[in-house]
């Protein structure tokens, strides 16, 4: 619609547009190196390259505007990142209407007008109360749910189903039963609510969050023995502050200031007093059997979102052995902190011949070694090589005792079942299906979750 207008779009995730796009991003962009780099211009998605701003200088948000503007061609991502974003888009807007849910429920009638008058605050208020901490749930334990109401609220179902799952407080003086739903959403949402009216503080750096903050700031150095008061210490201090400033939670103060503003107003008496009036055979809610879903549904969604996978037939020991040759090509890499990283490379264009028998021989050899009760003491003071050279002889021939006791009937199905039951013990994530991930095997290419054979 606006052809001159130049987007920059951040949550707390930071680019999060390239979430989407993350299989076909070039290897130099990572969401440390990302910030300010990634505009939206004349429907496309542009990124600042290394070419134009080295990664290691900051770049300004002014600066990238003008970069995009004066270097478009340059900046214009790749088609496959422009198709992967564009795909999630064409979704919406129906997929907003899609994704909102009707429900009823019970409410103080103040915190009822407060969210007729301005929905959007139900997000705040909802993850207020879902994510209280042992203090504040102990606090709402004793809360006002009086002068109550039953009124419609609009919210995501990805909210309801937040709001639906969190537990109920414990130990309330409210006896609220569990059939009652609409009481229950309504005393969690008059929680979250009391929760941000008592967060606010005017003073922010007087809180105990604040006092904390600097505490810890302390006990890690951050003030470099300076003294309190000097000019080193102050410049540090100021620091410290525009960081809380930026980063305490500034929306519950947005949000205390906006609820605050609504109930002076003369429309919030006139709201309330029409809640009071309101006949509740009126009001109506959406099904919520969404919540539920079957186990042939998730596939269905999972296949529509991933593709089918092929699973690999245990039986199939060419398989086996591609498996086990990868793990072995993946073992002999080198890596840094970041991992190894993967480039342009194939695994059927790169097979070793792996011995899985010879591989199973090498780690009960280990194993043997580490487990052996044989005790051998070298001295450091020692320059007799006669000695060493005995030592030798019997480590060689306590090896050798341990090696005839192997099995010699290792295949590479037995290396695939191993694996197999790795993965069914460790859950949803662990080490063996991590490691396979690395070598382009997903766990769902080995276990499928319906078929224990």
């Amino acid at each position: 619609m606006f052809s001159d207008l130049i987007v920059h779009a951040e949550d707390s995730d930071g680019s999060f547009l390239l979430i989407e796009a993350a299989e076909y991003l070039p290897p130099w962009l990572n969401p440390d190196n990302a910030e300010n780099r990634v505009l939206i211009y004349q429907n496309d998605i542009h990124i600042i390259t290394p070419e134009l701003v080295d990664l290691e200088d900051s770049l300004e948000i002014c600066d990238a505007v003008k970069l995009v503007f004066h270097n478009s061609e340059k900046t214009c991502g790749c088609i496959e990142i422009q198709n992967a974003i564009k795909r999630k888009l064409t979704e919406y807007p129906q997929k907003i209407k899609d994704n909102m849910h009707m429900a009823i429920v019970s409410l103080p009638v103040e915190i009822a007008a407060i969210l007729k008058l301005r929905p959007s605050i139900i997000s705040a208020i909802v993850n207020s109360y879902c994510n209280l901490d042992a203090l504040e749930a102990k606090n709402c334990r004793n809360i006002e749910y009086t002068n109550c109401v039953s009124t419609q609220i609009q919210i995501t179902k990805y909210l309801y189903a937040m709001l639906m799952h969190t537990r109920l407080i414990k130990n309330v003086t409210h006896n609220i039963p569990e059939t009652d739903k609409k009481a229950q959403l309504g005393f969690k949402l008059t929680c979250g609510y009391y929760v941000i009216m008592n967060q606010y503080v005017k003073d922010i750096f007087s809180s105990s969050e604040y006092k904390k903050y600097i505490s810890n700031l302390s006990k890690t150095g951050y003030f470099k023995d300076n003294i309190e008061g000097s000019k080193d210490y102050k410049m540090l201090l100021e620091k410290a502050k525009s960081y809380f400033c930026s980063m305490e939670c500034p929306l519950n103060t947005h949000i205390f200031n906006e609820i605050s503003h609504l109930k002076s107003d003369k429309l919030f008496e006139e709201t309330k007093e029409a809640l009071i009036q309101c006949d509740d055979s009126k009001l109506y809610e959406d099904d919520d059997d969404w919540l539920n879903i079957s186990p042939d549904e998730l596939n269905n969604i999972l296949i529509s979102k991933y593709g089918k996978c092929t699973t690999i037939n245990n039986e199939d020991l060419d398989s086996a052995q591609n498996i086990t040759s990868a793990l072995t090509n993946f073992l002999k890499k080198s890596s840094d902190f970041e991992g190894i990283e993967r480039i342009g490379e194939d695994v059927e264009d790169n097979k070793i011949d792996f011995d899985a028998e010879q591989f199973t021989m090498c780690v009960e050899k280990l194993l043997n070694i580490a487990t052996s009760n044989v005790e051998i003491e070298l001295s450091e003071d020692s320059e007799d090589d006669d000695d060493n050279d005995e030592i030798c002889q019997e480590i060689e021939k306590e090896l050798s005792s341990k090696l005839c006791s192997v099995p010699n009937s290792v295949d590479n199905k037995t290396v695939i079942n191993n694996l197999v039951q790795s993965m069914k013990e460790e859950g949803l994530s662990g080490p063996s299906s991590n490691v396979l991930k690395t070598i382009d095997i997903r766990k769902t290419d080995l276990l499928d979750s319906d078929d224990d054979d």
